[in-house]
């Protein structure tokens, strides 16, 4: 109905309200907080595992948070990105190439990390401890 001395004045049933702009609030928060969630699910869906090399004088250690499904040797590669050594120091083996083990039994190098396992990275012996011991032993029967 159309009164004389009220001006025309458009429909505005089609235009967004406060509550349309308060609903795409929400919806952003929404989007927000699930998003939030999804960081915290995968930071819950994360392994801490640490890799270590030791040398003669020095223990190199770095922990790292990898996905589950992480193979031991790419958890290496992780580590030396994430500085395992530091700059300027220098090793005697090649960490990407060197034998791993975990908790000192031997693994591959697609072994699946788990949570607290401690890779280690291993140097080459300087002798056989099986010579060692002989030697040992004729030593001490002379």
């Amino acid at each position: 109905m159309n009164r004389p001395d009220v001006p025309d004045v458009p429909d505005v049933s089609d235009a967004p309200d406060a509550s349309d702009a308060s609903d795409a609030s929400d919806a952003s928060d929404a989007s927000d907080a699930s998003d939030v969630a999804d960081v915290a699910d995968v930071a819950d869906k994360l392994l801490s595992v640490e890799v270590i090399l030791a040398m003669p004088s020095v223990q190199y250690r770095q922990i790292l948070d990898v996905r589950p499904g992480t193979c031991a040797r790419e958890a290496v590669r992780l580590a030396l990105a994430a500085g395992l050594i530091p700059q300027g120091c220098e090793v005697d083996i090649d960490p990407m190439q060197a034998p791993l083990g975990v908790f000192s039994e031997k693994v591959d190098d697609d072994y699946p990390c788990q949570t607290g396992d401690r890779i280690e990275l291993y140097r080459p012996l300087l002798q056989d401890p099986m010579e060692l011991r002989r030697q040992r032993a004729r030593q001490s029967i002379s």
